[in-house]
């Protein structure tokens, strides 16, 4: 695998196209340390798409930190997992052929908000619907999963649009930047996470078997907290991030087109 992941980066980094070429700037025409991280700290698109993205992360996590517990102590078969989490996956692979179709026709974030929204509305529905009918759940989660697939499948180019609209507003082209920054707001999402899934299963009062005794039976308490956990929880964090998209993220399909005609027109290009 390591032999072969040297090849295909090699293939990568020889057969890159660099479409947008940006001429260096001497030294006094460049933005201090200071002035970059005024510009950073105002750009509205980053700070949404970072909070947003932090938001997903947490309840996805965190969904996918108590599913053992959910098929162990609510369905009472752990064996089911394994099936659940490849129905969950594989439906992403729909998306391959049309997605960049969907998102000329209607805009990154227009597609990317209706992922969010669809796992939103499929986790809400299982909350309230409380089924024990395993297959059921499966069905309904792997919808959900697809919704969540639209938008990890968009939020890199998310990110392009926000270093472009970084050069609109300030002429400096921070790409290196606004990479490192969401990165790090991504590994920073994924360790909270990881410690939240503990807490949680701690706060609905989980108890776990010690070795080499028989396994705890959870109260009626524990497991609608761990069916919470499952669904409800992940949903209310994704609201959030729906919430961002709609009404913080500026970066609609009009004005994406318009900050690529400007800067077009700064560079001389022909659109």
């Amino acid at each position: 695998m390591a032999a072969a992941a040297v090849v295909f980066y090699a293939v990568l980094y020889f057969n890159v196209e660099e479409r947008i070429q940006v001429a260096p700037k001497v030294a006094g025409e460049r933005q201090s340390f200071g002035q970059l991280m005024k510009s950073l700290a105002t750009n509205q698109a980053l700070l949404a798409i970072v909070v947003g993205a932090l938001l997903l992360l947490l309840g996805n996590l965190l969904n996918g930190a108590v599913q053992s517990f959910l098929w162990l102590d609510y369905f009472g078969n752990g064996a089911l997992q394994g099936v659940a989490s490849l129905a969950a996956t594989l439906p992403a692979f729909l998306l391959i052929p049309v997605a960049g179709w969907l998102t000329k026709k209607f805009g990154k974030t227009e597609v990317g908000t209706f992922g969010v929204i669809l796992y939103v509305g499929m986790m809400l529905l299982q909350y309230f619907l409380h089924t024990t009918n395993p297959i059921l759940f499966i069905v309904i989660n792997s919808v959900a999963m697809f919704g969540l697939a639209i938008f990890n499948f968009l939020i890199w180019a998310f990110i392009i649009d926000v270093i472009d609209f970084q050069e609109v507003r300030t002429g400096e082209r921070d790409d290196a930047t606004v990479y490192a920054i969401y990165s790090w707001a991504r590994k920073m999402g994924q360790a909270a996470a990881g410690g939240l899934g503990g807490f949680a299963l701690g706060f609905i009062g989980y108890q776990s078997s010690k070795a080499g005794e028989a396994a705890v039976t959870q109260t009626p308490e524990t497991i609608e907290g761990i069916w919470a956990l499952a669904t409800l929880v992940p949903a209310v964090f994704l609201a959030g991030t729906a919430v961002c998209l709609l009404f913080w993220y500026p970066l609609k399909k009009k004005q994406v087109l318009e900050n690529t005609a400007i800067l077009q027109e700064r560079r001389g290009v022909t659109a």
